[in-house]
Order: structure tokens, then sequence, then C-alpha cells
């Protein structure tokens, strides 16, 4: 063989081999997931069961904390609405 011929059944069993590595490996990570899956959801449900009563509270002063003024929302809207109107506007300008 020339160094212009290539020999495909070499290339051809390369693939399979790194193919066959990927697969395998794709296994072992998804295995590992499953099992994190797993045992992740059932520690959550555990400390979940235990701290309830807190989790819940502290949602609740989270959401205290977090409560918007309409009016500041309106403003928020508003200059939302500017920007977006004028970048419309910038992009009609811009295509002519």
């Amino acid at each position: 063989m020339t160094e212009e011929q290539v020999d495909y059944k070499t290339l051809y069993e390369d693939l399979l081999v790194k193919v066959e590595t990927l697969t395998k490996e794709r296994d072992e990570v998804s295995e590992k997931w499953r099992k994190y899956k797993e045992t992740a959801s059932t520690s959550f449900k555990k400390h979940y069961e235990k701290n309830r009563e807190k989790m819940i509270e502290n949602v609740k002063e989270y959401n205290k904390k977090k409560a918007y003024d309409p009016v500041k929302i309106s403003e928020y809207n508003k200059r939302s609405y500017e920007k977006r109107k004028l970048k419309k506007s910038q992009e009609q300008v811009d295509k002519e």
C-alpha cells in the first residue's frame, strides 16, 4: 500500500473499539447516577421529615423578606417595556 491509500479495515476496527469503550463508560456513569439519585432522594426525605417545620418557617420568612412593592414592580415593568420598544425601533432602523 502507498501512503495515499487508507486501510479502512483497521480504521473500522479502531472505531469499533472506541465505540465499545464509550458505551462502557456511559453505562458506568449512568449506573453511578442511578445510585446517586436513589441515595440522594432517600436522604433528603429523611432530612425533610426531621426538619419539616423549620423548612416551612424558613420559606415563610423568605417570602416575607422578598415581598415586593407594587409600585416598584410597575416601575420595573415600565422600564422593561421602554427598553424593548427602543430595541425594536433600533432593529427596524438597522433593517432600513
